[in-house]
């Protein structure tokens, strides 16, 4: 994990060393060009995302190995829901930090007859998110932004079974993996406080939405 990190930084340092050139190359064109560096606040919720695609294909597999036998119904998602702070050196790019939860819970069946399945359990499923992220403005509208990100995350993802069955003990399992982020379209519209949409594929979903706020 400590090596993923350190190589998206290093990237991250690298691009805002290149993205402050360019910016000091606009300044010295356009003399009442400004770039002063910002803080960034956001809360995002999106759908698709990467958690929420692993269980659904966990879903898929456990049908299959029991041979359609158990299944899992009445689920419920919150979607994934995100805090994010960025750092902004100057117009062109802003990185930083985006923590997040995605959770997920449903009954589990098993199939008593050919035509009849019985709740025999529920299952709760977590999984919290820590990301570092890169994003990319692409032109210099100040109230209508078009960006690009990508993030490199670690995701901590656990799930509880309990069972029906007063004798039977319930099952935890927990396992830690890596994924990232890769939007390559998003638009923002305002000033100090802007609502944004994007694109892309990862922790945040395919489609996501937010508010964020520039101080």
């Amino acid at each position: 994990m400590k090596t993923k990190l350190l190589s998206l930084f290093f990237f991250c340092f690298g691009l805002n060393q290149l993205a402050n050139a360019q910016t000091y190359r606009y300044n010295v064109k356009d003399s009442t060009a400004k770039s002063n560096p910002t803080h960034h606040l956001a809360f995002q919720a999106g759908v698709a995302t990467l958690p929420q695609i692993l269980n659904g294909l966990g879903e898929v597999l456990y049908y299959a190995f029991s041979a359609g036998s158990n299944r899992y119904t009445n689920k419920t998602r919150t979607g994934g829901l995100y805090a994010q702070y960025h750092y902004s050196p100057n117009r062109q790019i802003r990185f930083g930090l985006s923590v997040g939860l995605d959770n997920q819970q449903g009954d589990i069946e098993r199939e008593s007859s050919t035509t009849l399945y019985t709740k025999y359990g529920a299952y709760y499923n977590k999984t919290k998110t820590i990301g570092l992220e890169c994003l990319f403005v692409y032109n210099k509208n100040e109230r209508t932004k078009l960006y690009g990100k990508i993030g490199l995350s670690m995701h901590e993802f656990s799930q509880t079974v309990t069972y029906t069955n007063p004798a039977a003990r319930d099952v935890s399992v927990k396992y830690n993996y890596f994924s990232g982020q890769l939007t390559p379209f998003g638009i923002e519209i305002g000033k100090q406080v802007s609502g944004f949409a994007e694109f892309g594929f990862g922790y945040n979903g395919i489609l996501s939405a937010g508010i964020r706020g520039k101080f």
